[in-house]
């Protein structure tokens, strides 16, 4: 599908609100700076390498799954000819169309019907998604990221930044959004708290390479590139994951 009807079909899905829209707190102010930093390095590095390290614009489109307020939707557009954006929360997607207003932004998941039709798939050369997986419940991860996978042409590259932990077992905790600290959690506890969230909290899953690693291969993704960074302890931190469809 080319890039106009891709807008065109996209526009005409009826928007959605899958999670957190009526978040009391923005997440973005949270988060410590340093760690914005460090993230946005690695990222950057995991792009050159998708691109081969050439600054020259890419053909083809990017997609922001979960843009959220749209911080790294600018920095997309100076790396592709297009862009586009999604975001379920409608308060969080209006800002950012003011904050990319020539980026098209729509209201839309990653589980919503739409993204899995067959004419879209493949759509794509490059997605990423960033921060979203940890705080779904477990049993819909697998499923977002094969819908995410399957919007990516054969060849294409998908960058995830997730919470992760360097034990062999998933860690589940609950963090207050105010403080930024965290309590641990049962499996079954952060389920039900990532399926109805609670304002302020967010529900987190810190995934380990066990659970990584399948959930990537049963997408139809190969992991060519892994980078721990911003570590919480000796055993909990962020990954950021380029892989190739």
């Amino acid at each position: 599908m080319d890039y106009d009807a891709l807008l065109d079909h996209l526009g005409r899905a009826p928007a959605t609100s899958y999670r957190y829209p009526h978040r009391d707190v923005d997440l973005d102010c949270t988060v410590h700076a340093s760690m914005r930093r460090e993230e946005r390095a690695l990222w950057e590095e995991a792009l050159d390498r998708a691109l081969g390290g050439s600054r020259v614009r890419a053909s083809g489109v990017a997609l922001d799954a979960g843009c959220g307020t749209g911080e790294m939707l600018l920095g997309l557009a100076g790396r592709f000819e297009h862009v586009v954006g999604i975001e379920p929360d409608p308060r969080r997607s209006a800002q950012a169309r003011e904050r990319s207003p020539q980026t098209p932004v729509f209201t839309l998941g990653l589980g919503d019907p739409v993204l899995g039709e067959s004419k879209l798939a493949g759509s794509f050369r490059f997605a990423h998604c960033l921060q979203v997986l940890g705080h779904v419940p477990c049993q819909a991860a697998g499923g977002l990221l094969s819908s995410l996978a399957g919007l990516v042409e054969p060849g294409g590259a998908v960058v995830l930044a997730l919470p992760y932990t360097n034990g062999f077992e998933d860690l589940f905790r609950s963090s207050d959004l105010a403080t930024l600290v965290g309590q641990p959690m049962e499996r079954k506890a952060f389920d039900e708290a990532a399926t109805l969230p609670q304002s302020g909290l967010l529900p987190v899953r810190h995934f380990s390479m066990l659970s990584i690693e399948p959930l990537l291969a049963r997408a139809g993704l190969k992991p060519v590139w892994y980078a721990p960074y911003g570590w919480f302890d000796e055993q909990t931190a962020n990954l950021i994951v380029l892989a190739v469809r």
